[in-house]
């Protein structure tokens, strides 16, 4: 049921999510084939221990037990700060210059290899930046006299390669995201279009039956009818007086009250449809949207709750008192969401007073 009203607001405004997703979508191709390539270059090394420990103890026992911790210690060397200034002095270049491009260090798992990668803008620019970072570092670890040194295995080639762009994931996250967008910019509208309400209008909810109220039945009567306009569907809405006989306002005892009309209201919301819109307008009355129903149909369905609820009233009925109700359903015809409520509210006073319907066989069509 709210479902089907969050997709009303969506087709409401589809031209909002059309618009968004286009500008989005366009954007992203621009963006995808016009940025800057962008070039990679790796040198890898080996990581071994000092030879002049060979035979030792102490090399095998440290080869098994810090392979990874060597390794990662490594890594995070040659992306230190510390490493990164001894390569801009070396080449001449400012620290802002060298954050334009991308540094990592990466140990490969289960192995003894260290690989430094970088990525930027220029192809040649990589390739002797990777390789120097790889100088430094190797001649950093060889200062600070451990077990392990760093051997160079495959220094970076002349020219760094291109790195793929996978442009169609790109372009689909884009539309992905432009959609997302279009659908929440159209609730963020319809959020400014609802009217400022008071804090007792939030509650959507009937306290003493736990049907919805009057005000939460009016806003979907709205939207109902905008959608039967739109596709010519069928809508019925009937009121429904439990008490027509005042066997109920009889009762002695107001919790006894009360707890009719909350057995009432529980038999409804159990034997309506999905989309059907139960609520209470006041005392014992209370209304249901049909949507897509039309007067003969509403009317069947109707009658056939009023059996229900009549059937369940044996506590009245032991009393001597008849469990009364007297039906109004309107079919409508091209009238407003409040002229449409307000007649079929006037067909039920009528039928309270004894000018209108005696039963639901009589119902008010339009």
């Amino acid at each position: 049921m709210e479902l089907k009203a969050y997709m009303l607001i969506l087709w409401r405004k589809w031209w909002i999510i059309l618009s968004i997703f286009i500008i989005t979508l366009t954007a992203t191709v621009i963006f995808t084939f016009t940025r800057p390539a962008i070039y990679e270059a790796t040198v890898t090394y080996v990581i071994v221990p000092d030879p002049s420990l060979a035979g030792s103890v102490v090399y095998g026992m440290d080869i098994l037990s810090r392979q990874t911790e060597i390794g990662n210690t490594y890594a995070e060397i040659a992306v230190s700060r510390s490493i990164r200034q001894r390569v801009a002095d070396k080449l001449g270049l400012s620290m802002a210059q060298l954050a334009s491009f991308l540094i990592d260090a990466q140990p490969l798992s289960g192995t003894n290899l260290l690989k430094i990668i970088v990525q930027g803008g220029d192809r040649e620019s990589v390739t002797v930046l990777a390789n120097t970072i790889g100088d430094e570092t190797s001649a950093y670890v060889r200062e600070l006299q451990g077990i392990y040194d760093l051997n160079l295995l495959d220094s970076a080639p002349e020219l760094g390669y291109p790195v793929e762009s996978n442009e169609k994931t790109h372009i689909a996250l884009g539309a992905v995201f432009g959609l997302v967008l279009g659908c929440g910019l159209v609730f963020f509208v319809e959020y400014l279009q609802i009217p400022l309400q008071t804090p007792a209008e939030f509650n959507i909810l009937e306290d003493e039956s736990g049907v919805y109220n009057k005000a939460f039945l009016m806003q979907r009567l709205r939207e109902e009818v905008a959608r039967s306009e739109r596709n010519g569907h069928a809508l019925s809405l009937a009121f429904i007086d439990i008490d027509y006989s005042g066997s109920i306002e009889a009762l002695s005892s107001p919790l006894e009250r009360d707890a009719v009309i909350r057995q009432v209201a529980t038999f409804l919301m159990r034997h309506v449809r999905e989309e059907d819109v139960i609520a209470r307008m006041n005392g014992t009355v209370f209304a249901i949207l049909l949507p897509d129903l039309r007067g003969e149909e509403a009317k069947s369905f109707i009658e056939k709750l009023q059996r229900g609820i009549t059937s369940m009233s044996s506590k009245l009925e032991r009393e001597g008192r008849e469990l009364d109700l007297r039906v109004a359903t309107y079919q409508r015809n091209q009238l407003s969401a409040e002229e449409f409520f307000a007649q079929v509210e006037r067909a039920l006073q009528r039928s309270a007073s004894g000018n209108g319907f005696r039963n639901t066989k009589e119902m008010l069509a339009g």
